[in-house]
C-alpha cells in the first residue's frame, strides 16, 4: 500500500520544492498539489509551471495521484449567491486542467458545505439548501425555496437567512389583534398579535425587494374581511391574501350559505377601495386580484392546475411523499417514499386526469381556464373525490374573477 501526504499540510506560501522534498524525506510515495486562489497551484498558474512541477515531482520519485482544492471553501459551490457559484465552477475547471497536466487522475472537490470554521468568510447554508444547491448543475435546475411562518421565531438570524436562501416569505397574520388572537395562540393561551407584528414589519424593511407576502385566512366570525386586509395595509405590509377557510360543516368558525352574500359584497369593496388607494399613490397588492389577461399561464397549466400528484409532491419530515400537504396522513393517497422514489404510479396517474375537461362541473363554467379546476384538495374533503367539486369555494373564486376584471377595466378607463 502506498502513502501520500496533501499540501494541505503546509502553508499556501511554503516552496514547492521544500515541500515535495521534505514529503520524500517522510517516506511519502506521493503528494496532493492544492489550488488556492493565490498560491503556488492556482486558477492563474501557467501551463508550464503546472508542468515544471510535474518533472520535479517525477525527478524525486513521487506520484501525484490527486488534486485538492483550497478555494471552494472560500467560493461555496452551492452559495446562494449566482456570482459566487460561477466562480466556484470556473475553479473546478481550473482545477480538472490542472490535474491533467500533473497526470493525476483524481480531484477532490468539496460540493457545499454547512458551516466552515476555518474559512475566512465563511457563509452559513442549511443541510436541505446545500444539498439541493449541489444538485442544480447535475440536473440542470435551480430550485427555489419559500418559508412560511407564524412569525413566532422569527429573528435576526432567521431574517438574514430567508433574506439569502428564500425567494419568497409567507408571513402569517389574520388581521386586525382581535381577529388574528382568536385561533392564533400560544400554549398559555395568549394570542401572538403583539409579538408577531413589529417582527413582520421589521422583516419587510429588511426584505427590501424580495418577495414576501402577508396571508390571513377569513372565518365565518369575521365575514367583513376587508377591514382586515385595510388594517394590515395600514400597518405598511403591500403584498397581501386573505384565503377563506375551508372547514368542516359544524365547527364556529365554519363558513355558510349565509355567508355567501356578505362576501360577495366584501370583494367588491376590497375591488373599489384597491382603485381608491392606488389613485392616492398608496396601492397595495391582492393575491387573488392579480390577473393577466393578455398572457398568463399556458393552456396546460389553465387545465390542470397547480401540478399536484403529478408536477410536484409534498415531502414528510418522515420522507413519505404524498400528492400535496392537505393528504399527509392518508394512507390511501401515499405514493411513496424518498428512498424507493413514487411506488404508486396509479394514484399519480389518478391526478393526472384531474382536469377541467374530466370535471363534468367544469366544463361549461366560464372561469374554468383561470381556476384550472380548483384545488383537488379541497374537492376532495367536501365531495370525497377528486374529481368532485367544492361548490362554495367555486362561487367564491368567480366572485374574485369578476372583481380581478372590474380592477383592469377601471385600470384601463383612467386617462393615461
Amino acid at each position: 500500500m502506498k502513502q501520500g501526504i496533501s499540501l494541505f499540510s503546509f502553508t499556501d506560501s511554503t516552496d514547492v520544492r521544500w515541500m515535495f522534498e521534505h514529503a520524500k524525506k517522510a517516506g511519502y510515495d506521493g503528494v496532493e498539489p492544492v489550488m488556492s486562489e493565490n498560491g503556488y497551484l492556482n486558477p492563474s498558474t501557467p501551463e508550464k509551471d503546472i508542468l515544471a512541477m510535474r518533472r520535479m515531482a517525477e525527478d524525486m520519485g513521487l506520484e501525484i495521484p490527486s488534486v485538492g482544492v483550497w478555494s471552494l471553501w472560500e467560493n461555496n459551490l452551492v452559495s446562494d449567491s449566482p456570482a459566487i457559484r460561477e466562480k466556484a465552477f470556473g475553479i473546478v475547471e481550473k482545477q480538472i486542467e490542472a490535474a491533467h497536466l500533473l497526470g493525476a487522475d483524481t480531484i477532490l472537490v468539496v460540493p457545499g458545505y454547512v458551516g466552515c470554521s476555518f474559512a475566512s468568510k465563511p457563509e452559513k447554508i442549511r443541510y436541505d439548501v446545500a444539498y439541493a444547491r449541489s444538485q442544480e448543475a447535475a440536473h440542470h435546475k435551480h430550485f427555489r425555496f419559500t418559508l412560511t411562518t407564524n412569525g413566532v421565531l422569527l429573528d435576526d438570524e432567521v431574517t438574514e437567512f430567508c433574506n439569502r436562501e428564500m425567494h419568497n416569505v409567507v408571513l402569517s397574520l389574520d388581521g386586525r389583534k382581535a381577529v388574528h388572537d382568536r385561533l392564533r395562540k400560544n400554549y398559555a393561551g395568549q394570542g401572538s398579535y403583539d409579538l408577531i407584528v413589529p417582527k413582520f414589519q421589521r422583516f419587510v424593511q429588511q426584505r427590501g425587494d424580495r418577495d414576501y407576502y402577508i396571508r390571513g385566512t377569513f372565518t365565518h366570525e369575521n365575514t367583513d374581511f376587508t377591514n382586515d386586509i385595510f388594517h394590515m395595509a395600514d400597518l405598511g405590509f403591500t403584498e397581501l391574501s386573505m384565503e377563506p377557510v375551508v372547514s368542516p360543516p359544524g365547527e364556529p368558525w365554519a363558513l355558510t350559505e349565509e355567508d355567501l352574500p356578505v362576501l360577495f359584497e366584501q370583494y367588491e369593496i376590497l375591488a373599489r377601495e384597491m382603485l381608491k388607494r392606488e389613485e392616492e399613490g398608496r396601492p397595495f397588492t391582492f393575491y387573488h386580484y392579480m390577473l393577466d389577461l393578455e398572457g398568463g399561464p399556458c393552456l396546460h397549466k389553465r387545465m390542470s392546475g397547480c401540478g399536484s400528484g403529478t408536477e410536484y409532491l409534498a415531502v414528510t419530515p418522515w420522507g413519505e411523499l404524498f400528492p400535496c400537504h392537505q393528504f399527509v396522513n392518508d394512507p390511501a393517497y401515499s405514493m411513496g417514499d424518498v428512498w424507493k422514489g413514487v411506488t404508486n404510479t396509479t394514484m399519480g396517474e389518478k391526478f393526472h386526469r384531474c382536469n377541467v375537461v374530466a370535471n363534468p362541473a367544469c366544463r361549461d363554467c366560464w372561469a374554468r381556464l383561470y381556476c384550472a379546476g380548483g384545488c383537488a384538495a379541497n374537492a376532495y374533503h367536501a365531495s370525497g373525490d377528486i374529481n368532485g367539486t367544492y361548490e362554495y369555494g367555486c362561487e367564491l373564486f368567480k366572485k374574485r374573477i369578476e372583481c380581478a376584471i372590474m380592477i383592469k377595466a377601471a385600470q384601463a378607463g383612467r386617462p393615461r
